[in-house]
């Protein structure tokens, strides 16, 4: 059975998963080379987040070009699906081995932050074939939670 531990960890606002990462001596995916701020996030060249989903060859899904809704746990209903343990579908996965759910499943806050600090990107989720791509961002208030919003740590 799957046990809580084994889901990801969701209903945390920005400040929660920044100060998580850190403790674990990591951070938020943000620029290459560890650099918080700016709206870099459909270059892979410059920013951790779409490296990992696109990996070297730079695909627009991580899984290739074509999208194929059975690959990732894509969101096509007006609400939600829970999130699911990382891996359950194994085609999703990014542009390295074993980097599972950059689309799909939750939202990751990310160092990609506005002017000011007032909004920091999500990425991964999304709704349809438009929304699992790996460039599709949204951004959401520092202290935003919800049920569908977790993180991702680089290093």
């Amino acid at each position: 059975p799957i046990k809580d531990y084994d889901l990801p960890v969701v209903f945390v606002d920005y400040c929660d998963a920044r100060s998580y990462c850190a403790d674990q001596g990591k951070h938020l995916c943000g620029r290459i080379g560890g650099v918080a701020g700016g709206w870099i996030i459909t270059n892979p060249d410059l920013d951790e987040w779409m490296n990992a989903c696109v990996g070297p060859s730079k695909t627009t899904y991580p899984y290739g070009n074509n999208y194929d809704a059975t690959k990732c746990l894509a969101d096509t209903s007006p609400t939600s699906p829970p999130p699911e343990r990382p891996g359950t579908h194994a085609g999703c996965v990014g542009g390295f081995p074993k980097v599972y759910d950059m689309v799909g499943n939750v939202y990751e806050w990310t160092e990609q932050c506005s002017a000011g600090d007032t909004y920091c990107s999500v990425r991964g989720d999304g709704v349809g074939a438009a929304g699992t791509r790996c460039d599709n961002t949204n951004s959401y208030p520092l202290l935003y939670r919800n049920t569908v919003t977790g993180f991702r740590c680089c290093r």
